[in-house]
């Protein structure tokens, strides 16, 4: 069979390749594009809906909730300060109570490189200040004053993120 490549069709029941003739209706009297354009979208929507019968479906487990309105309410605005549906939101929130970890919001997920950067810079600074007071058996006012300013932005960072985290 040779694909389809113009309108009207000769034969109706012979359109795309990707259309069986089993999914084209077979008693197509009106061979106009509108015709043709709304029979391939019933055989897309027929083979997406035995796709999710057959496959997706088993490699897939639902569980249904019942929320009252004000709960699900509730859902949806907490979903929302995290920027995701309430399903992926609930799905998430169950996980993370099951394994006693936090949901982080995407603001917070976005400035942990940051802190995380932040943290390798005071510790590679204290591993000089260490280096340099082993080497000469002293330290420097300036050292020590520079490694509690790093340690206190560290604190302050951390601190941040921990009252951010605890308002989402």
């Amino acid at each position: 069979m040779t694909p389809f490549r113009g309108y009207p069709p000769e034969n109706p029941r012979l359109m795309d390749n990707e259309l069986s003739t089993r999914l084209i209706q077979p008693n197509m009297t009106d061979s106009s594009p509108e015709n043709y354009n709304a029979q391939k979208k019933a055989a897309q929507r027929r083979r997406r809906n035995r796709y999710m019968r057959e496959d997706y479906r088993k490699r897939k487990k639902f569980i249904t909730c019942v929320f009252e309105p004000g709960q699900y309410q509730e859902l949806e605005q907490l979903a929302g300060k995290f920027g995701i549906k309430p399903t992926t939101f609930l799905r998430e929130a169950a996980l993370a109570y099951a394994r006693q970890r936090r949901i982080l919001s995407r603001e917070i997920t976005d400035q942990l490189p940051l802190l995380i950067a932040l943290l390798r810079n005071i510790a590679n600074n204290i591993n000089q200040i260490a280096r340099r007071t082993n080497t000469f058996k002293q330290a420097s006012f300036y050292d020590l004053a520079k490694a509690r300013r790093n340690v206190q932005k560290l604190e302050a960072a951390i601190l941040k993120f921990i009252h951010s985290s605890n308002d989402h």
